[in-house]
């Protein structure tokens, strides 16, 4: 352009005379705006990116000389096609766009020159796509002794997500591939802490900042080794071997239809279990740790059932927990009401009977049968090959309802288990030991019952009281069992 008018300026001097005046005139004008204009600057080049995030992108690029200031411009992509333009003072050839959309692609970015001839042309062209948005609300939603679960907000286009932890003491973090949005991390050591917990999105434009960071500590191991170590009428003693990490314990266990969970206190590791109902199965027995992290998963399970307050020889235990060994070889009572000592409500007794033992050579005495009688009738007689009389009624079955609704028979393997309702008191039989166990459900027969297992009142030092209300010592027990016989029913 600038030479196209110097060439015109010189076309002047081949003009006729006439005009030679008037022509210098004219040219020594254009020479003066010549001197007023300058050139445009020239187009910057090799503009690229140095860095971008989800929210930024940053350039570089080859500057203009004499370029004063830049415009960057570009397109982001579902604007609808406007134009974006940044004005960018002074000499600089560096940028960050700050602000963008995550997710988004920015494409047809330039760079022009700019100076006090105006703006040149554009830079070479070039498009980015902005990484996803980090994740949001990273949370633990459940923790096992060695399994983490979370859950988080997800994050628009990711393909999958990097979850990243480092366990407790190490230098070196772990990373997982994670889709969707929740996710379990397994094969976790128990009792440790697992920290700096986050997670990153992962998309074609590549890998956002982290999320919220969380940390979590699994619960400990559970014990091992759970076992008996010993068992009364009324107690079950366990021992354990020891959980790392452990603040207390918990016992679990099953009995008669109803779960219980008993807090140990402190670390130990042996227990015994307390005021349980004899002759009666307690399963599911488990125990579990317990410390800051939560409560572990259970140990190995056990069962045990409690010893019968007369089995065997027989040996007697009575409601209060006096235990001793009584011959006889009649029908005595175990337990009646004692309000009305010659006219109870109920009584239970049972045959003692003699019979031949091959273990040890000789004659012993054996529970041959139980006899359950109430207002004054029979109404229930277990013999010693679990069949039973309900009102004189020969059975075999293995569930009978006593009388119009007056209580249940229950027999399996080697038990029968009676229910009463009035009163409301449970008898259990076992076959093999020839054990017999009283339980009342009423707390108001509680020192209201007498015979060969005690009047239940709490206190040991009574127990062996006669009918006529005489309290024997061990040396008498042959006087206090045989007080308790009744009359006519000796082999």
């Amino acid at each position: 352009q600038r030479h196209t008018k110097i060439s015109s300026i010189q076309s002047l001097f081949s003009l006729p005379a006439s005009m030679l005046r008037f022509g210098v005139i004219l040219s020594v004008a254009l020479l003066l705006l010549l001197n007023t204009v300058a050139a445009q600057p020239a187009a910057p080049t090799d503009l690229q990116v140095t860095g971008y995030t989800s929210t930024s992108i940053s350039f570089t690029w080859t500057g203009s000389a004499g370029a004063n200031g830049y415009e960057l411009n570009y397109y982001e992509s579902g604007s609808g096609n406007l134009l974006q333009t940044i004005s960018l003072p002074g000499t600089g050839t560096t940028y960050t766009m700050t602000g963008l959309t995550p997710n988004t692609l920015y494409e047809l970015i330039s760079v022009q020159a700019v100076d006090a001839a105006g703006t040149s042309g554009k830079s070479n062209e070039i498009q980015l796509e902005t990484k996803p948005a980090a994740p949001t609300n990273l949370q633990v939603t459940d923790h096992t002794s060695t399994s983490i679960s979370f859950t988080w907000t997800p994050s628009d286009g990711a393909n999958s997500y990097e979850l990243n932890y480092y366990e407790s003491g190490a230098v070196s973090p772990h990373s997982v591939s994670v889709y969707g949005t929740s996710y379990t991390l397994t094969g976790l050591k128990p009792g440790v802490l697992y920290e700096d917990i986050s997670l990153q999105a992962v998309s074609n434009a590549g890998t956002s900042g982290k999320s919220n960071e969380v940390q979590q500590e699994t619960t400990p191991a559970a014990p091992t080794n759970l076992q008996v170590t010993g068992f009364s009428t009324t107690t079950i003693s366990l021992k354990w071997d020891a959980s790392v990490g452990a603040a207390s314990y918990i016992l679990n266990y099953y009995e008669s239809g109803v779960d219980t969970s008993v807090p140990i206190p402190g670390t130990g590791t042996t227990y015994t279990m307390t005021g349980l109902n004899p002759g009666t199965l307690y399963e599911l027995i488990s125990v579990q740790v317990v410390n800051s992290a939560g409560t572990s998963d259970i140990s190995n399970e056990v069962q045990q059932t409690t010893k019968d307050q007369v089995q065997k020889d027989p040996h007697m235990e009575t409601f209060d927990g006096v235990r001793y060994n009584f011959q006889g070889l009649c029908t005595y009572v175990l337990s009646q009401d004692c309000k009305n000592i010659n006219h109870p409500t109920f009584q239970v007794t049972a045959d003692f009977r003699s019979k031949y033992s091959e273990l040890l050579s000789k004659q012993v005495t054996r529970v041959d049968s139980v006899n359950i009688i109430v207002g004054g009738r029979q109404l229930v007689r277990i013999l010693n090959n679990n069949s039973f009389l309900i009102n004189g009624e020969l059975l075999f079955s293995s569930f009978a309802v006593i009388g119009k609704n007056e209580g249940t028979v229950t027999v399996s393997d080697d038990h029968v288990h009676v229910e009463l309702h009035r009163p409301n008191m449970s008898i259990s039989w076992t076959k093999t030991t020839r054990g017999v166990s009283i339980i009342f459900n009423d707390e108001a027969m509680h020192g209201n019952v007498c015979g060969l297992l005690g009047n239940f009142n709490g206190n040991m030092e009574d127990d062996l009281m006669k009918p006529n209300g005489e309290i024997m010592s061990h040396s008498d027990i042959e006087e206090f069992g045989n007080s308790w016989e009744l009359p006519g029913s000796c082999e």
